[in-house]
């Protein structure tokens, strides 16, 4: 028995690779989208089996009716195929669009496409690529609206000088890509299985400023995520970055290279401080309810002493108020217990003297120090144990912003060198003293800052 086909409503729906897309296709059959993906997507398949009353493609067509996608009715096909991929166009939403404008290219590829989809590949794979370098160089020369252009070449030395220093160095890039021409380079970049030696989570993992990320306060899927941002954006960010100090490619499109490399390096920016942020803040969390848990449990074993204490204390009152009632009896034995009392109220008074000194630590404020942190990480917790010291961003402060301070700590890590000394210069040119902080996160720069203000509170 021959196969049956898949008809183009199957294809579409096997297409549908997220929840966005199959809620859309229940929606046009009028039909509920509750359920995790897989269950819909059997649903969908199920109903399309049916005699559907309902236009499904016409539906999604009227989808495509959009000043932003009628752009693409004047784009060369190959120039469309890789535009639609680069954009993050969905598989389902690729082939819509394709159909749209190149109606005859997906019915006489109608087979390859179905086994494209069965597959789990790109719909277009291997079909009307780029056959020539004039095709490729073409795509590289289109402009997209969404893609600012890079206008100082110099930006690229600060993107490679930041990548090397906090993510690895460009080396091993380099030296694959030595004399690399465009073609191969559209290649290793659009590679969905990435070289061995291109991967950068195992050795940025290793780190010792990132060996914290192995505490048992991450899950798996943050650490999951940490590790695509830097072998998906990173790599790529990295690939770029090589290719325009030692590729072979035309000058005219320098340019180019230049907005997709900024590009990536924006993307890669955003998806690895979130990543970070979110394992920073599990460590910060989990680290905060085991001191808590320990305060707790010091605090009750505090409350002990201290009612044993009291305790003894009204013993020896007790004591004493018999031995001075006997004293015509015994004043040698009074005179002990009184010297005995007196060293243990001694003893009380320098507790109360060590809970006052930690009561007026905490309620104490730093106004007098005049101190700012310029910071290059969000700050969730600092400002609210330090309300009285003045916290600004690298972002929103300029070099003349040092007034009425004395004090300034510049978080290092992560920060734009250029900016940093140019701030360091204009605190110092106003009479501040200061002080660089090596760290990487919230917990670090709290702990610095504690560092600091005990030293100058002490002297």
């Amino acid at each position: 028995m021959i196969p049956k086909i898949m008809n183009e409503k199957e294809l579409v729906i096997t297409l549908a690779e997220d929840n966005e897309d199959v809620d859309l296709l229940l929606s046009a059959l009028n039909e509920n989208a509750k359920g995790n993906f897989q269950f819909k997507k059997m649903k969908l398949r199920r109903l399309v089996k049916k005699d559907i009353s309902v236009d499904l493609l016409g539906f999604l067509m009227d989808k495509l009716d959009r000043p932003e996608i009628n752009e693409y009715r004047h784009t060369e096909l190959p120039i469309l195929l890789k535009q639609l991929i680069a954009e993050g166009y969905s598989k389902m939403w690729q082939y819509l669009i394709v159909t749209k404008f190149h109606h005859d290219f997906t019915k006489e590829n109608f087979k390859i496409i179905i086994e494209n989809a069965k597959g789990g590949n790109e719909p277009f794979l291997g079909l009307h690529g780029f056959d020539n370098d004039r095709d490729l160089e073409l795509f590289y020369k289109n402009e997209f609206a969404e893609v600012q252009k890079v206008k100082d070449e110099s930006e690229v030395d600060h993107i490679m000088e930041w990548f090397e220093e906090t993510i690895r160095p460009l080396e091993i890039y380099k030296k694959r890509l030595l004399g690399v021409d465009l073609t191969e380079f559209d290649r290793l970049v659009g590679a969905k299985n990435i070289e061995a030696q291109f991967l950068i989570s195992p050795d940025f993992l290793k780190r010792e400023e990132c060996l914290p990320y192995n505490s048992k306060h991450v899950t798996k899927a943050a650490l999951s995520d940490l590790v695509k941002a830097v072998d998906g954006e990173g790599v790529k960010l990295a690939l770029y970055l090589a290719y325009l100090e030692v590729g072979l490619y035309n000058e005219g499109i320098k340019l180019t290279l230049l907005d997709t490399m900024h590009r990536h390096h924006l993307t890669f920016r955003m998806q690895l401080m979130s990543a970070l942020k979110i394992v920073d803040d599990m460590i910060f969390i989990g680290e905060h309810k085991r001191i808590v848990a320990d305060y707790d449990e010091l605090e009750k074993k505090l409350k002990k002493v201290e009612a044993d204490h009291e305790r003894f204390v009204a013993d020896l009152n007790q004591q004493l108020e018999r031995a001075q009632v006997a004293s015509k009896r015994s004043e040698d034995e009074s005179v002990l217990i009184q010297n005995e009392f007196t060293k243990l109220k001694h003893q009380h008074l320098e507790e109360e003297q060590r809970t006052a000194g930690y009561t007026r630590m905490l309620s104490d404020n730093f106004v007098n120090l005049k101190m700012m942190v310029v910071h290059d990480t969000q700050l969730l917790y600092a400002p609210v144990i330090y309300p009285d010291v003045s916290f600004r961003s690298f972002e929103e402060l300029t070099e003349t912003g040092f007034a009425d301070v004395k004090v300034v700590l510049i978080q290092v890590w992560g920060s734009s060198v250029k900016k940093m000394r140019q701030l360091e210069s204009a605190a110092r040119e106003v009479g501040c003293e200061v002080l660089l902080m090596h760290c990487s996160d919230e917990r670090q720069l709290i702990m610095e800052m504690a560092h600091e203000i005990k030293e100058r509170r002490a002297n």
